[in-house]
């Protein structure tokens, strides 16, 4: 089993970061974060 080096965690780490990053960039560009609300109608059963 290969000893991960502190500057390998890192790098690694800091790519996932940035691939969360430009995923969430897309989509709130394309309008997919922030869909149309939901509307909710409370009655009794």
């Amino acid at each position: 089993m290969p000893i991960i080096s502190r500057r390998i965690l890192l790098k690694g780490s800091a790519a996932a970061a940035a691939s969360f990053a430009i995923g969430g960039g897309l989509a709130a560009r394309n309008g997919i974060a922030a869909p149309a609300p939901l509307l909710l109608k409370a009655q009794f059963t």
